[in-house]
């Protein structure tokens, strides 16, 4: 009986480790790799939705611009992904 349980603990922290801590350490390593290729002009989203074009880089600052005339400050943390032009988007149409 004793076996059993072990083989049972042993089954549920494998399918932890596959489902679970596998898909987090991947989404770390990607969001790392979008904050490591920050571009001065280039067009991001933020974790709030907000679309801007990046103006500066300060370190871990973003001074992104939202509308003409319109820049704001931000974490470099919060920027969620880069905008990808409509053509490489994977639109259908």
């Amino acid at each position: 009986m004793p076996a059993d349980i072990l083989v049972f603990v042993l089954l549920v922290l494998v399918a932890y480790f596959v489902l679970v801590a596998l898909p987090r350490k991947r989404a770390r390593v990607a969001q790392k790799e979008i904050l490591d290729g920050l571009a001065v002009g280039q067009e991001v989203l933020t974790a709030g939705g907000l679309l801007g074009v990046i103006r500066e880089l300060d370190g871990d600052i973003v001074h992104l611009e939202l509308a003409d005339g319109i820049v704001v400050r931000m974490d470099r943390r919060a920027v969620a992904g880069e905008v990808l032009p409509d053509d490489e988007a994977g639109g259908t149409g």
